[in-house]
């Protein structure tokens, strides 16, 4: 799991969830509705694999492009193919612009029940900019614990 701050405000088209509009009548907002529900499931179709995997992501691309993103965003979130619930968020350009590198969480999903989920933690990684290198530490060190906390753990484990 990668950990990263954001550096400011951006903006960003969301395609996951659907946003009403008060000013908008309810017809109206029942065909928005229905409209992006319907674009929404093309995010989550999974093409039959005689599709090269060059093409697996096209009709999601123009989807959005035509129907989701604003001009002024500088990311989009979309539904990740794994279903309800799961998200994936992708920036426009250089994404250093928006975020900078927390560190890096090395886990294993042991297994899953309903809601809950039992994770085994290997190791913390982060960036020595003294050495020009990664540095690897024990999930339990002082720094992984002033970096992550104990609201990092509780967030991974109810995913």
């Amino acid at each position: 799991m990668i950990v990263y701050k954001s550096k400011g405000n951006f903006m960003f088209s969301d395609c996951s969830n659907f946003f009403y509009y008060s000013d908008l009548t309810e017809e109206e907002n029942l065909k928005r509705y229905i409209l992006f529900h319907i674009l929404r499931d093309e995010f989550t179709r999974i093409l039959p694999e005689s599709y090269e995997s060059e093409n697996q992501y096209c009709a999601s691309y123009y989807i959005s492009k035509k129907f989701f993103i604003s001009e002024d965003s500088q990311a989009i979130q979309y539904p990740s193919t794994r279903g309800i619930g799961h998200r994936n968020f992708a920036f426009w350009g250089n994404i250093r612009e928006y975020l900078e590198f927390v560190g890096l969480r090395f886990c294993y999903l042991n297994k899953k029940e309903k809601t809950q989920s039992h994770i085994s933690i290997f190791a913390d990684c982060f960036w020595d900019d003294e050495l020009e290198r990664f540095k690897y530490l024990s999930p339990q060190s002082k720094e992984s614990m002033q970096i992550f906390g104990e609201s990092l753990l509780k967030v991974m484990l109810q995913k």
